[in-house]
C-alpha cells in the first residue's frame, strides 16, 4: 500500500507547487502593475535639490552655437559679480520668449512645466542677493549660468530660447510645450544674454568694496552734504546738466546677524551720455533709533557716465551691536542736485 502511494503523492505535491507558483506569478505581477501606475501618477516622489555642473565648454553635439560664440559668453560673463532684482526661486527659468504678438517679447520668470503642479518653493536667492558667476552650461535649446552667492552655495539661473515661428502671419507658435528654437549664432549675441539676464533679474556689480567694520551702537549727531556754491544757470543749461535718477537702495540682507555680512547697495540713473563722464558723490548712512552711527556718512566720490549703474559697499556687523531695526539711508548727489532713498533692515542675535 505505501509503495503505490508514493506516485500519487508526488503527483499530488507537484500540483501544490504549481498552484502556488502560479499565486505568486500573479501576486507579482499586480505588485508590478500597481508600482507603474504609482510611478505614472507622479505620486510623492521628492524632488533633489537643483545642481548644475560646469561644462567647461566642452558641449554636447546638440548645442548648435559656435565654438567661437561659446568661448564669447563664457569670457564677457565669467568672473562678473551680480545682484539679484527679484527672488530666485531653485528650477526657476527665464523664459525669453512669453506668449505674445508680434512685437519684441519680454521675459518673464517661471517654473518650468513639470514643476507648475508641483507644491515646490524654494527659495535660492532673494533680491538683493550678491554672487559671482563662477560656470555655466548650454543646452540644445537653453542654457545656465551658474552664480555662487557670497555667503556659501550656488543659484542657478537659466534662460530658455524662442518658440518657432509659423507660416501664417510669422506669428510665434503657442502654448507652453512647444519645443524651442536651437540656440544660434546669428539670435543669440551677448546683447541678447545681457538683456534678457539685467531685464527683470540681474544686476552687474563690478568691484564690490569691502568697508572695515564700524561700531554701530554708539549715535551721534548727523552729518549732511553742503550743497556746492555755483550760480543759477538758465533753463536751457540746466536740462543739460545730468542728473541722478531713479535711486534704489538695498541692504542684503533684511535680517542680518551679529559678526554677519551687511552689502549696502546703490542703483540709479544718470541722465547723460555714457561718454560724459560726471563726477557723482555717494553717500550711505546707518541710523539706530533715528540717530546716526558713528563713523557715518561714508562718502565716495565716482567718476560716472550716463546709464545704469549699481555699487555696494560690504561691511561686518560687530559682535557688540544692538539687536533692532536700522535704517540704510542713501543718498546720490551730482554736484547740488541730490537724491535719497531709505531701506530699514534688522539685526538679531
Amino acid at each position: 500500500m505505501d509503495n503505490l502511494s508514493e506516485p500519487l503523492n508526488a503527483r499530488l505535491l507537484g500540483q501544490q507547487a504549481w498552484l502556488s507558483l502560479n499565486r505568486f506569478r500573479r501576486v507579482s505581477a499586480m505588485l508590478l502593475i500597481g508600482g507603474m501606475l504609482s510611478a505614472c501618477s507622479g505620486g510623492t516622489a521628492p524632488i533633489n535639490p537643483q545642481f548644475v555642473r560646469d561644462d567647461t565648454g566642452q558641449v554636447a553635439s546638440s548645442v548648435k552655437l559656435s565654438p567661437e560664440r561659446i568661448s564669447e559668453i563664457r569670457t564677457a560673463f565669467t568672473g562678473r559679480t551680480v545682484v539679484f532684482k527679484e527672488d530666485w526661486y531653485e528650477y526657476n527659468i527665464i523664459d525669453t520668449d512669453p506668449l505674445g504678438g508680434f512685437s519684441e517679447p519680454q521675459p518673464v520668470t517661471v517654473f518650468p512645466q513639470w514643476l507648475k503642479n508641483r507644491n515646490y518653493r524654494v527659495l535660492a536667492a532673494p533680491r538683493g542677493t550678491v554672487g559671482t558667476i563662477t560656470g555655466m552650461r548650454f543646452y540644445y535649446e537653453s542654457m545656465t549660468f551658474i552664480v555662487e552667492k557670497e555667503g556659501g552655495g550656488a543659484v542657478y539661473v537659466s534662460l530658455r530660447n524662442h518658440r518657432p515661428w509659423t507660416v501664417m502671419f510669422g506669428s510665434r507658435n503657442s502654448g507652453d510645450s512647444v519645443q524651442r528654437v536651437k540656440l544660434s549664432d546669428k539670435l543669440n549675441t551677448l546683447d541678447w544674454f545681457r538683456r534678457n539676464l539685467t531685464m527683470y533679474t540681474l544686476d552687474f556689480v563690478d568691484g564690490l568694496r569691502k568697508v572695515p567694520d564700524a561700531v554701530m551702537p554708539e549715535p551721534e549727531p548727523e552729518r549732511t552734504l553742503t550743497p556746492l556754491p555755483g550760480r543759477q544757470a538758465s533753463s536751457t543749461q540746466q536740462r543739460q546738466v545730468p542728473v541722478v535718477e531713479a535711486l534704489t537702495v538695498v541692504a542684503d540682507p533684511v535680517v542680518v546677524r551679529n559678526n554677519g555680512a551687511l552689502n549696502l547697495l546703490l542703483e540709479y540713473t544718470v541722465t547723460a551720455s555714457p561718454q560724459a563722464v560726471t563726477p557723482v558723490t555717494e553717500v550711505r548712512t546707518l541710523l539706530f533709533n533715528g540717530q546716526v552711527l558713528p563713523g557715518y556718512p561714508r562718502r565716495s566720490e565716482e567718476r560716472r557716465g550716463g546709464g545704469q549703474h549699481v555699487s555696494g559697499f560690504r561691511l561686518t556687523v560687530p559682535a557688540q551691536a544692538s539687536q533692532g531695526d536700522y535704517e540704510f539711508r542713501g543718498e546720490v548727489c551730482i554736484r547740488d542736485a541730490c537724491i535719497s532713498r531709505v531701506r530699514s533692515f534688522r539685526i538679531v542675535p
